[in-house]
């Protein structure tokens, strides 16, 4: 879906590496999870160094893990978006590196600190335009 939705509206889709844990959580294949891991951050932080973005959304999920991670190491302002009224592992394990937290749902206030969080609904196009109101969006 990516594929075909991300050109189509001007952005340049860069693919890498992801990093996810194997089901059932005791397989022998999360063993190399670690590794994958790393190989995603570093891959992610190499993409992130040559396109220079000022923020980068996280929505959860475990694509967003690495990409955020090489953010926050990068120095760059990450913010969350929660869509779901039960937090997922990755929103939760990123959301102390997080700028701001949309959530979706009242229901996901005990997982983020209240300080940091704005009850927004699904609105990303609204996400965007408040972090970045006064900088022209870059394609």
């Amino acid at each position: 879906m990516e594929n075909d939705v991300v050109p189509s509206a001007g952005y340049k889709l860069v693919p890498v590496p992801k990093a996810r844990f194997a089901r059932p959580f005791v397989s022998p294949l999360n063993l190399l999870f670690p590794f994958q891991l790393l190989r995603s951050i570093t891959a992610n932080a190499v993409v992130l160094s040559r396109l220079c973005p000022k923020i980068v959304i996280d929505t959860g999920a475990y694509v967003s893990t690495p990409i955020c991670f090489a953010a926050v190491i990068s120095e760059i302002k990450h913010i969350t978006q929660e869509q779901n009224c039960y937090t997922g592992i990755t929103n939760r394990a990123l959301a102390p590196y997080a700028e701001k937290i949309f959530i979706a749902f009242n229901a996901c206030f005990k997982y983020f600190l209240r300080k940091k969080s704005l009850i927004c609904g699904n609105l990303c196009r609204k996400i965007k335009s408040w972090f970045m109101r006064s900088q022209p969006l870059d394609r």
